[in-house]
């Protein structure tokens, strides 16, 4: 085991060589900059349809239902440019960094792997596993973020991103039940039992 100061220099050498010229390679800043354009592009124009709206409503204040639907539907269009602006285009942005990054950090740690979640394959495992555990009481919505899967002392570790949401069934948002990090330790030997840390 390396100590913290064997990590850092270790880590910041991994940093100025590898991952550095990856980023650059890769335009990375190009990317942010415009990632952050879009963001702002889409967030000013979701202002712009919600003062439309508000003006439309002002100026036409007559009961016409053909003008309150439409000033509703262009508020409703700018509420959800204002509102998804960032996730559209960050989290993309996000994920993008991520693949390249990780496995340039986790080539030191061989015995580690990193991924980003499919629910469909080892996301579906997980969810049977956490119904059957009840740790988290009922949820129909999983949204996972990554995963990272390795041994360490002969003790298998599964360690998942992961947000359990609840929705649908009469809920007019979704209820968050579980939002954080799960971790599966398989230990060499069998015991019974259940940890929560």
């Amino acid at each position: 085991m390396q100590s913290v100061e064997e990590f850092r220099k270790n880590f910041d050498s991994v940093y100025y060589s590898e991952i550095l010229p990856a980023l650059e390679f890769h335009r990375v800043e190009e990317d942010r900059k415009d990632t952050i354009a879009g963001c702002i592009v889409w967030f000013f124009f979701g202002i712009f349809l919600f003062i439309i709206s508000f003006g439309i409503t002002h100026v036409f204040s007559s009961y016409n239902l053909v003008t309150n639907l439409l000033s509703g539907v262009i508020g409703l269009l700018g509420v959800v440019l204002i509102l998804g602006s960032i996730p559209w285009f960050v989290m993309p942005f996000e994920s993008h960094i991520k693949s390249l990054i990780m496995p340039i950090l986790l080539k030191n740690i061989p015995l580690f792997k990193w991924s980003s979640l499919n629910i469909t394959s080892l996301g579906y495992k997980i969810c049977k596993l956490i119904r059957a555990s009840k740790l988290v009481s009922r949820f129909n919505e999983v949204n996972a973020d990554e995963c990272f899967q390795g041994v360490y002392k002969n003790v298998a570790i599964d360690i998942n991103e992961l947000k359990l949401n609840l929705v649908g069934i009469g809920l007019p948002f979704p209820v968050v039940k579980f939002n954080g990090v799960i971790v599966k330790l398989i230990p060499p030997r069998k015991y019974k039992g259940l940890t929560l840390i």
